[in-house]
């Protein structure tokens, strides 16, 4: 899962947000409390990957799809 952790990264950083900024917008659509960013640095250093809706909320977050993240596409926006 090298890839997840590099794109999530890439894709943080072209946004021009900080994992701080990242995290408290997660928090903000209601399913997940993430008020500090040892998740999110967990996800990018992959020692720990998102399950499923964590994943989905990470997406909308940062307008990108799953299948980017996963490697799965080289499609970074959603549109």
């Amino acid at each position: 899962m090298y890839d997840f952790c590099e794109r999530l990264k890439h894709i943080r950083k072209k946004r021009g947000l900080t994992q701080l900024e990242v995290c408290k917008a997660i928090t903000k659509l209601g399913n997940f409390n993430m008020q500090n960013t040892s998740p999110w640095s967990c996800y990018e250093a992959g020692v720990k990957y998102p399950n499923a809706c964590k994943l989905r909320d990470i997406c909308v977050v940062l307008n990108v799809s799953a299948d980017y993240l996963l490697g799965l596409s080289d499609k970074e926006d959603l549109k």
